[in-house]
């Protein structure tokens, strides 16, 4: 019996001397500790990962060295474990180091009972993981990357306002970099300052202490923005706090900024601005990368959009100018066909009144009968407080003889104009008592703007004049002093020509000048969508490279979460280089009216229906059509246009009918009408245009797959020939797509 206990006890002996060997050298760190998380014994595995030594280890606890973002969590596994809610737990969070550093650990956690079966200890599994969490976050980063350069471009080319579109662009940056702060400011030449456009993070301010900035060319930059506008070069840092170049390192500190990046906004030589992203973390090489390729569509973006703008107001103008030129012109032409007086000085009244934007405006004339002269006559225009300026001034009438009338604009003679006729010496503030003002009664209007010009007839005598007026300050400018000064011409000698040819050639002018303008920055868009799609393409065959490659070596290998994100990159990749090369394809088409290569339609449609051949068998397709024509133009322009026109109509088929589609074309007097209808789901009557509009979708992606460029990309094709597309369609009952292709070179039928 003596016996048989010795060797149980060396054979436990032994038991326990390979168990502790094994606990030793393992590879993987294991660790024990008591029920309170104190360790009682870790291997040389464990020491390692965590760079403390045994004797270290022993005097601390396992929540002393968990992070503190992870340690709520840890604690609740672990109290979950105690309490008997679990046997045991895995779990990823970050430990500190020795050095302060943080680990990626994967813990395998377990608990060790008393043969009793009261808990004893806790026995824990540790494993390094942060090389893998690094790859990981590394690849959530460059995908974020994208996803900003994607938003950027969108915001640039589908938002139409300056401001709208930058604010759009830097909240963009502050969601996918985590910057604490993203600015934009706009040169304002003229004033040699830097305007704040678009602000998202800490601040949303416009209006702040970096509102406006001097851009340093005629003396020293009054911050970092200013150094950057100055010198035309990056300011970089990832010690914000301590770069004495940062405008205020104080600031920086007080609100945990790390990282500076500010970039010039250059176009052709041409500073047109300033971008600048505050961030609480360093920025890495990618991140700065991506910021540099921002800054660079950025600037050609404002570029672009101040081109907009600038080609709307001249717009604007010529419409205005139009606009006043076709009031004028028809006052000369009622000044020679109209013979009532009173009819044609209501005319006059009325539209100088509209063209002063004035709240009522009043002709005073005098009129002769007898020889004698007669008391002074008027007409009223206007809208006081949504009642006609007439009844206002019914009761009380403007005032004074014929002989006032030249009192009225002093001793010069000439235009009279007050931006606030209160603020003038010796007037009341309802005019003077006296001539040529004559006071206003209680109840009739209290003008401030005021604007009066005379009515001089060939003779030089002031017959009448014209008098506007308007209850706010500073309503009436030089331009509508000119514009009154040609009505009072009008009234008193009939039509100047010669005035109204000039507007006419100045409205020539400008409507070329608005032309080239559009010309320009068709061009600029161009240049940009060829820029944006070959700068995206190489960073996105990367990250596509890169992420199959991950999925080939580590499938199945990491956690389901991960096998995930890996799905999400590469669909996102897929889908971003199909945007990129609608965008491409897009930006290259050519406009042109002239006679081309004569284009066999049927030969092409075969093509067409051959590269469909796979998409037409699998969903039962029946193509039918009727004899086309060879057509004058660019073979691959017209097969897009077909390839595109017979996709849709295949993807947009009803659930469980197969899709029929007939294609076919008929002359009218100078070009070709062709159709495609199909017998698909049809369109809403409100969406017959927005279809054409470029990224407008109508479905969800994982309805109808898409870049919602397809049809824009037809309608340009189209347009670029000086044809028309335009589609009739009634929900359910498919739809049929129409375009005219004009018939240069006298087409004919092919087949």
């Amino acid at each position: 019996m003596a016996a048989k206990s010795e060797e149980a006890r060396l054979d436990l002996r032994a038991s326990e001397e390979r168990f502790g060997k094994a606990f030793a050298q393992a590879a993987v760190g294991m660790s024990l500790a008591d029920t309170r998380g104190h360790f009682l014994q870790v291997n040389d595995a464990f020491c390692n990962i965590l760079g403390f030594t045994r004797e270290e280890l022993t005097e601390i606890d396992s929540y002393a060295i968990t992070h503190p973002e992870d340690r709520a969590r840890y604690a609740a596994f672990s109290r979950q474990m105690l309490a008997g809610e679990i046997n045991d737990y895995v779990i990823e969070k970050r430990c500190l180091r020795k050095d302060g550093t943080v680990v990626w650990v994967r813990k395998s956690v377990s608990l060790a009972r008393h043969p009793e079966g009261e808990p004893s200890g806790i026995v824990t599994l540790t494993e390094d993981i942060t090389v893998r969490k690094q790859a990981e976050d590394a690849l959530v980063r460059k995908a974020r990357l994208i996803a900003l350069s994607a938003d950027v471009g969108i915001a640039l080319t589908r938002i139409g306002d300056l401001r709208e579109a930058l604010q759009s662009c830097v909240e963009s940056v502050v969601k996918h970099v985590d910057a604490a702060l993203a600015r934009i400011w706009t040169l304002d030449a003229a004033a040699d300052e830097l305007e704040l456009q678009a602000s998202a993070g800490l601040y949303s301010d416009l209006n702040g202490a970096e509102g406006r900035i001097a851009t340093g060319t005629s003396g020293l930059p009054a911050s970092a923005i200013g150094m950057i506008a100055r010198q035309r070069q990056p300011l970089l840092t990832n010690n914000a706090g301590g770069d004495p170049r940062i405008g205020d390192p104080e600031w920086a500190r007080k609100e945990g900024i790390v990282a500076f990046a500010g970039y010039p906004l250059i176009v052709e030589n041409r500073l047109v601005g300033v971008a600048a992203t505050f961030a609480r973390q360093p920025l890495d090489e990618d991140a700065l990368h991506a910021l540099e390729a921002i800054a660079n569509s950025v600037a050609i973006g404002i570029e672009r959009k101040k081109a907009d703008q600038a080609r709307e107001e001249l717009l604007a103008r010529e419409q205005a100018a139009r606009h006043e030129a076709e009031i004028l012109n028809h006052l000369g032409n009622l000044a020679f066909a109209e013979l009532d007086l009173e009819k044609l000085v209501q005319a006059v009244t009325d539209a100088a009144t509209e063209l002063t934007t004035a709240q009522f405006g009043i002709f005073r004339y005098s009129a002769v009968a007898d020889g004698n002269e007669s008391n002074v006559l008027f007409a009223v225009s206007g809208v006081i407080d949504g009642v006609a300026a007439r009844n206002a001034f019914n009761q009380c009438p403007p005032r004074g003889t014929a002989a006032d009338l030249a009192a009225s604009f002093g001793r010069s003679g000439g235009m009279v104009r007050y931006d606030d006729i209160r603020a003038v010496t010796g007037i009341g503030p309802r005019y003077d008592e006296n001539a040529p003002l004559f006071a206003m009664p209680e109840g009739c209007v209290a003008v401030r703007s005021y604007l009066a010009a005379p009515v001089v007839s060939r003779s030089g005598e002031v017959i009448g004049g014209l008098f506007f007026g308007h209850e706010n300050a500073g309503v009436f400018t030089e331009a509508h002093e000119r514009i009154v000064g040609r009505v009072s011409t009008q009234a008193a000698i009939a039509i100047d020509n010669a005035r109204l040819y000039k507007a006419a050639e100045l409205a020539r002018v400008q409507a070329q000048s608005a032309s080239r303008d559009l010309e320009r920055s068709n061009t600029d868009l161009e240049r940009f969508a060829l820029v944006a799609s070959h700068d995206l393409q190489e960073p996105l065959r990367m990250v596509t490279s890169f992420s199959q490659l991950l999925a080939r070596r580590y499938k199945g290998q990491l956690d389901e979460r991960a096998d995930e994100y890996l799905e999400f990159i590469q669909s996102g990749t897929k889908r971003m280089a199909a945007l990129i090369e609608d965008l491409l394809s897009y930006s290259q088409i050519v406009h042109s009216t002239e006679k081309g290569a004569p284009v066999d339609c049927n030969a092409l449609l075969d093509k067409v229906l051959e590269s469909c051949r796979v998409t037409i068998e699998e969903s039962g397709a029946t193509i039918t059509r009727d004899p086309l024509p060879t057509l004058d133009g660019d073979e691959g322009q017209i097969s897009q246009l077909f390839h595109n026109l017979l996709t849709n109509a295949l993807k947009y088929k009803r659930p469980d009918v197969r899709p029929e589609v007939h294609v076919s074309a008929q002359r009218t007097a100078n070009e070709w009408l062709f159709s495609f209808r199909d017998n698909g789901i049809g369109i809403a009557q409100e969406y017959l245009e927005q279809i054409f509009v470029i990224f407008k979708r109508l479905h969800k992606k994982a309805e109808y797959p898409g870049t919602g460029i397809g049809l824009a990309l037809c309608q340009r094709i189209i347009e670029g020939r000086a044809g028309r597309i335009w589609v009739e369609s009634k929900p359910g009952f498919g739809s049929t797509f129409y375009f005219t292709w004009p018939d240069i070179g006298g087409a004919s039928y092919s087949g």
